[in-house]
């Protein structure tokens, strides 16, 4: 059963609900053999959902599309979008690496299979109404979105050519074309400050966090304030789809009617100033108890470290829900982890680059686009690196007295 972060809400009308794969999704390995290492990848999908107009967006949805879909008809929301924290495989699935496979040719449901879910779920309602809607339908605008940085890498891997055939057009620069004008229809881009609008009461605000990846990004779950009600059409009725407020600007409509982008651009203003963050989720930038790794193709420790003190500057009882379950809880709040968590701790006193140096370990054969990490570092030496920092030794000792050195071992 998926953990329910924020409980169903006659204020908020937003619910959070996080889904483990390996334990409530992607746990038949006849379906796909990679299922059998769904658990120990550990990856969180999560569906933040509008109670009032029964819709809801996926974040960071893969391994197992069908079964996310599935879930969220459980418990009674309707799939209009997803939303993705970075570009690795494990997040926005499509094929894997053949390191990790022997050769075989295999892959994880992801961003395309979104996508159709979506567009699946939309022509059904459509007809159910008797009818399509006579604007805004269907093709104004991508379902599927990502951080711009980290967008191309992920249209690349999913056109290039899988075990069983190549490219539409015999590979010619006609089809390349079209197929390119394809992934960027499925796929589109958002930027710091952009928010994410569904039904009527949540509001995703995107939060630039680069260092695990370059586009990393943060999404920032906002409950409107003012007793729950979100910007309405007039009669009433709650807007529909998935919209994406641009900063500053009108939103971008999917799946839904004009009428519903007026309504919640002449809100837009209002609600914001009335929004409350409530949770952020954090992809693969900050664990519970830890941070995502920096050692990788495209990452780097110094924006590590600014995306790490951004988030610490979010509301202290904003829960925190990581990308992976890698700490001792599934959740915790940004006032526990700038307590606790001695990246936090670190990246605020400036000292990030000292704790994480010795994952600096150059990777021999990455390729360019190359997005998945190449074998793990060597062991770190035998002395910490911070213990030559007076601040740094009393901060791990603080949390591992019995040896400071245990404060590192998991990154």
């Amino acid at each position: 059963m998926p953990r329910v972060i924020l409980p169903p809400s006659c204020d908020g009308l937003v619910q959070v609900h996080q889904l483990l794969c390996g334990r409530d999704i992607a746990v038949d390995p006849s379906r796909n053999p990679m299922f059998g290492v769904a658990a120990q990848m550990a990856n969180f999908v999560y569906l933040v959902c509008c109670e009032r107009s029964g819709e809801c967006l996926a974040v960071d949805c893969c391994w197992d599309v069908a079964g996310v879909v599935g879930e969220a008809t459980r418990l009674g929301f309707r799939l209009v979008g997803g939303l993705y924290t970075h570009q690795h495989f494990d997040h926005v699935g499509g094929p894997l690496p053949k390191q990790m496979t022997g050769g075989r040719a295999l892959r994880l449901e992801g961003v395309s299979e979104v996508a159709a879910a979506v567009a699946a779920a939309e022509a059904e309602a459509e007809a159910a109404e008797g009818g399509g809607h006579a604007e805004g339908t269907a093709g104004e605008a991508p379902r599927v979105l990502i951080g711009t940085k980290d967008a191309a890498p992920v249209r690349r891997r999913l056109l290039l050519p899988s075990g069983n055939g190549g490219s539409a057009a015999g590979g010619s620069a006609a089809g390349a074309a079209g197929a390119a004008g394809a992934a960027a229809a499925v796929l589109g881009c958002v930027e710091d400050g952009d928010t994410v609008l569904v039904g009527s009461a949540v509001r995703a605000r995107v939060l630039a966090t680069p260092g695990h990846t370059p586009g990393s990004l943060c999404v920032v779950v906002e409950a409107p304030g003012g007793g729950g009600g979100g910007a309405q059409e007039k009669g009433g009725a709650a807007p529909r789809g998935l919209r994406v407020a641009r900063a500053a600007t009108a939103p971008t409509v999917a799946g839904a009617g004009a009428a519903a982008a007026a309504a919640a651009a002449a809100g837009g203003d209002a609600a914001a100033a009335a929004a409350t963050a409530v949770a952020v989720i954090t992809g693969d930038t900050l664990f519970i108890g830890s941070c995502g790794r920096a050692d990788l193709p495209g990452s780097s420790i110094p924006a590590l470290g600014d995306s790490l003190r951004r988030l610490a500057a979010l509301p202290d009882a904003a829960v925190v829900c990581p990308g992976h379950n890698y700490g001792p809880v599934p959740v915790s709040t940004i006032a526990l982890e700038k307590a606790k968590n001695v990246s936090v701790r670190a990246a605020l006193m400036g000292k990030l680059e000292v704790l994480l140096s010795p994952q600096l370990v150059a990777p021999s054969h990455a390729a360019a686009g190359q997005c998945w990490p190449p074998p793990p570092p060597p062991p770190p030496p035998v002395v910490c690196c911070c213990c030559a920092v007076e601040e740094m030794t009393a901060m791990i000792e603080q949390h591992v007295p019995e040896c400071p050195r245990r404060a590192r071992a998991h990154l």
